[in-house]
């Protein structure tokens, strides 16, 4: 109530007189009278609000005070009252209005402003609440509750620093009061000061232990300090104190996760979900928990129950993506990805996981693209960087790829993928001694790596770098017989003859290749007049596999069959390419389609029976056949071993490279056929034979050679060959030249021998066609031994230059001794090391059996099995034919022998 400075007129005297004697209500009607009277009657009106407004009839309050101003406008009491009243009704901008106009008047009224700040401040106009409580303060420098709400102001304005000053100041004033030490908590947990956050939290628990608030932000200023176990706690204690608040659940459910107790965390989400139904974050914490318990799906569910909430949160759209990739939906997951990085395009993460899924799609110029954003936003991402190395390598661009390693690696220096896949890509280019050299970093910096453990040891193989190699050998087929190291099987083929390690192999890489795949059932396709085969291969172009299977390709029975070719592999643009092509009913080129779109086309061409030409390979696509695109699928020619997965009904082998009895070492059921498994091309040509000179060899004396790859030769029989050359004066090895390191490796290894350095020749790498016409200059081709000769052994028999193979248990150390078999020449196939030196070395002294052989070998390019493409073709369809019978009878796939030719 506000003095009048003026006489008071005796019937307004009379009301302040009722007024004084505590009757209000007969006040009030006193001036209601006098308002009647004199409708302009400035005191009466203003009286009157004032009684109203005590008396809590806001309303009218307001009316009578409205009525006061329009009387007198500038009348200071009448418009801070009316400015309050207004503030008391809700009707802050009003209010504000109002009150500016009093502060015009008297701007040193430290009510008044106080009293705008708390109504900007309730507007979320902190600036203009900072400022009115600052005028305040200048008024009344003691005056707590202007020094606290300044601060909370200051706070919402993002200015930390001048927050806490001004929490400070009012605990100056007011030490024992708990708001105040929650605040400047507030204030400095804001700027990172966590440590002094904490202690005014537990500093605000010590003053009022049931502050719930201070409990919950303690345990997250714990958190942030990674200080979990104490943090957990703190929300404990905020639960117990306001258990029906859904935050506090959904905090111990955090705390929980960093602690890596995640099926606590899944039911605290779920206790969070329960109390408020709407809350989206607990939602997708909830999902994030499930993906750490490795349960996409129901993470899945969680993740589109916050989208449905917040259908525009960009993080609720990347979460949603990572579970799709997690179940290998990934044309799903980069929508997803895209979606995220729409909503929030500064985010490299999303860019990067959007191109790793990508990537997974084979979309690989995509994926870079996607790679490229992270790294403008985050310059120097190593992840993105290595990504662009891997995409790279896949589109066979290793001096690019290395590049990209190479700046991962000044980023991440120990980054052990990025150095793993350095040394794939150095492989690429036959550059093993430094791809060595970065394998066994990536090892030094993770052990498990197992990529790495295996390529280290094969590289070594390639480089005939063979010191310390038993042991390293022996440790690599330990690892993977003993703690299930998930190594590629195709390098243990030349490591350990030893099927079923290659079985175990087998099965550990194929799961971890077909992980994120759906589980499919084989399609259906109605019947077709002509069983349709598709043929599925990255070596469609001038390759080992193009050349012996182009003849198979082109004359399959047409009245019979209809068959489609579908590559993922390059297009050199070559005569064997275009060839290919031809050959084929249909022939596709799916280099850029993922997985899903491949087994989507092969479903829709309703293909009867796939036939995968990789297995274990470098460039396989083995997850498209995880999708059973096909009723019947089978593995041929690629890979001399098992795949280990149960979507390959069928393996194609024969009696010797797989006995019957080898069956349960392998996982597809084994259709022997009665000749040769391989098929070999009639068409292949040669050039016209070189001089010995032109060759590199001297014009007399014995040639041993060996055109297998470098990695194949191992210590035990590089000795053999040497102690052969000791034996047989003036003979010389001609070998491959795989790689500088090699040739380097193995004449030193031969000095170390007792053999001059010259007397192993190296013939450089041509073009088939000149490859095979050197043959003939050769007296035997020695094998190697556990992985025999395949293709080079198809080459040397074509050639006519007689070999000699020793056999083993596996499928890849037998392959030599089948062809020489359905050639005509087991007596050149032994079972031991001892008649193999014995029979070489006998060969070489006796010209005129050597002679019979090769004669015996001339008259089987004609007459033999081994090179009757059109034979080994009807007995392939007669096994194509045996598989669909098996399936319209309805019965499961299962083993079987087609019948002798």
């Amino acid at each position: 109530m506000h003095a009048f400075d003026h006489p008071t007129p005796a019937p307004l005297g009379l009301a302040l007189s009722l007024l004084e004697h505590g009757q209000p209500d007969a006040a009030a009607a006193q001036c209601a009278s006098l308002l009647e009277k004199e409708p302009r009657n400035f005191e009466a009106a203003r009286l009157l609000g004032m009684i109203k407004a005590g008396q809590g009839q806001l309303d009218e309050a307001a009316q009578c005070l409205e009525r006061a101003v329009a009387v007198k406008p500038k009348s200071f009491p009448a418009l801070k009252a009316l400015g309050f009243v207004q503030g008391q009704l809700h009707q802050h901008e009003a209010a504000l209005r109002t009150l500016e106009r009093a502060r015009k008047l008297d701007p040193r009224d430290v009510e008044l402003n106080y009293a705008m700040g708390n109504l900007a401040a309730s507007l979320a106009r902190h600036a203009a609440a900072a400022e009115s409580f600052e005028r305040t303060l200048a008024l009344r420098p003691d005056l707590v509750e202007a020094h606290n709400n300044l601060g909370v102001a200051l706070r919402a304005l993002g200015r930390f620093e001048a927050a806490a000053a001004s929490f400070a100041k009012a605990l100056a004033l007011k030490p024992k009061e708990a708001l105040l030490h929650f605040n400047l908590g507030n204030a400095l947990a804001s700027l990172d000061r966590q440590e002094e956050a904490i202690q005014c939290y537990r500093q605000a628990l010590a003053l009022a232990p049931s502050h719930a608030g201070a409990a919950i932000n303690l345990g997250a200023a714990l958190a942030r300090l990674g200080r979990h176990e104490e943090a957990l706690w703190s929300f404990r204690q905020a639960q117990a104190l306001a258990p029906g608040l859904a935050e506090t659940p959904n905090n111990i459910g955090n705390a929980l996760t960093a602690l890596g107790r995640y099926d606590e965390a899944v039911a605290s989400f779920e206790a969070a979900l329960a109390l408020r139904p709407d809350y989206a974050e607990a939602c997708r914490n909830l999902g994030r928990a499930l993906m750490k318990r490795e349960r996409p799906e129901p993470a899945l569910a969680a993740f589109a129950r916050a989208l449905a909430l917040e259908p525009d949160h960009a993080g609720a759209h990347h979460d949603q993506a990572i579970a799709l990739a997690a179940l290998g939906r990934y044309e799903a997951a980069a929508a997803s990805f895209e979606r995220a990085a729409a909503l929030g395009p500064d985010q490299a993460a999303t860019a990067l996981e959007l191109g790793n899924a990508l990537a997974a799609l084979c979309r690989w110029d995509h994926a870079i693209l996607s790679y490229e954003r992270a790294l403008a936003v985050e310059p120097g991402c190593a992840e993105a960087e290595n990504g662009i190395g891997i995409a790279l390598t896949a589109l066979s661009q290793p001096v690019a790829a290395i590049e990209r390693f190479e700046r991962t690696l000044r980023v991440a220096p120990g980054h052990a993928d990025a150095l793993n896949n350095l040394g794939n890509a150095l492989t690429m280019l036959k550059r093993y001694e430094p791809a060595l050299a970065h394998y066994e970093r990536a090892l030094s910096a993770k052990p498990a790596l197992a990529n790495a453990a295996v390529m280290a040891v094969a590289t070594k193989r390639h480089l005939c770098d063979w010191r310390g190699i038993e042991a390293a050998e022996a440790r690599l087929v330990a690892q993977v017989a003993e703690t299930g190291l998930p190594v590629a099987p195709f390098p243990l083929l030349a490591i350990a003859d030893d099927p079923a390690l290659h079985l175990a192999a087998a099965r550990r890489h194929w799961a971890r290749l077909t992980a994120a795949v759906p589980a499919a059932a084989p399609p259906s396709p109605p019947p077709h007049q002509k069983l349709r085969l598709g043929y599925l291969s990255a070596d469609f172009h001038e390759h080992a596999t193009a050349y012996l299977m182009a003849g198979l390709f082109e004359s399959h029975d047409r009245s019979r069959f209809e068959v489609f070719g579908f590559s993922h592999g390059l297009d050199d643009g070559s005569a064997m390419r275009q060839r290919l092509a031809q050959a084929f009913d249909g022939f596709f080129d799916v280099r850029a389609e993922s997985d899903d779109a491949v087994a989507r086309r092969i479903r829709e061409l309703e293909i009867d029976i796939l036939v995968d030409l990789k297995g274990h390979t470098t460039d396989n696509r083995l997850p498209i056949l995880a999708r059973r695109p096909a009723p019947i699928q089978v593995h041929y020619i690629g890979y001399p071993g098992t795949l280990g997965g149960d979507a390959v009904d069928y393996l194609l082998v024969d009696p010797f490279v797989v006995p019957p009895e080898q069956q349960r070492f392998y996982a597809e059921n084994l259709v022997h056929l009665p000749g040769c498994y391989q098929v070999n091309d009639r068409r292949r040509a040669a050039a016209e034979v070189p001089s010995r000179a032109a060759a590199g060899l001297p014009e007399a004396g014995f040639v041993f050679c060996c055109f297998n790859n470098s990695y194949k030769i191992t210590p035990p029989v590089f000795q053999l060959w040497m102690r052969l050359l000791g034996q047989v004066p003036g003979s010389v090895l001609w070998l491959l030249a795989d790689n500088p390191g090699a040739t380097a490796n193995l004449r030193r290894a031969a000095e170390a021998h007792g053999i001059a350095a010259e007397r192993l020749v190296f013939a450089e790498r041509r073009p088939l066609a000149e490859h095979l016409a050197r043959h003939p200059l050769a007296d035997l081709f020695l094998d190697t031994l556990p992985y025999t000769a395949h293709t080079s052994a198809s080459d040397a028999l074509w050639m006519g230059l007689p070999l000699l193979t020793c056999t083993g248990s596996s499928f890849a150390a037998r392959v030599a001794g089948s062809l020489l078999h359905a050639a005509g020449l087991p007596e050149l196939v032994v079972g031991d090391f001892g008649a193999y030196e014995a029979l070489a070395l006998a060969l070489a002294r006796d010209p005129a059996r050597l002679g019979e052989i090769r004669r015996k070998l001339a008259r089987a390019r004609d007459a033999a099995p081994l090179f009757d493409t059109d034979l080994l073709r009807r007995q392939i369809e007669s096994a194509y034919r045996a598989m669909w019978r098996i399936r319209e009878r309805g019965e499961a796939p299962h083993p079987f022998a087609v019948e002798t030719w």
